[in-house]
């Protein structure tokens, strides 16, 4: 059953009730409101034009990033260690990035080692 709830005393009224049946109270009667008592504090935005300019400054910071890290990862490659450093039958240069090994003991004496390489080629320079 749907009911109308008193603002004064809780009481369950019917729908239709104008007053409170325990207490008197008028139930059309709207609840005043105070003013500036919001549940947020409303913060004034900033205007589009600073909204736009501080996109277009995340993305530049973002590009001035990625071309700092790819010219500190260019650098890396060139100044790779000797050892690590071979050249390819087709042209240009490799470098070992990443290397992992599994070895399988069995008994406590090596049965089986395997080495995974990741290489990256590059052209050589002129």
């Amino acid at each position: 059953m749907i009911e109308r709830i008193c603002p004064e005393c809780a009481a369950g009224n019917p729908v239709d009730a104008q007053h409170c049946t325990s207490c008197g109270c008028v139930l059309e009667e709207v609840l005043a409101r105070r003013p500036g008592a919001a549940l947020a504090r409303s913060v004034p935005g900033l205007p589009v034009r600073w909204q736009r300019a501080g996109q277009a400054v995340a993305l530049g910071v973002v590009a001035l990033v990625v071309e700092a890290g790819a010219a500190w990862l260019q650098q890396r490659v060139r100044q790779s260690p000797a050892p690590l450093a071979r050249t390819s039958p087709m042209g240009g240069g490799a470098f070992v990035a990443r290397q992992r090994v599994w070895e399988t003991y069995e008994n406590g004496s090596l049965q089986r080692r395997v080495v995974e390489q990741t290489v990256w080629r590059y052209p050589e320079e002129s």
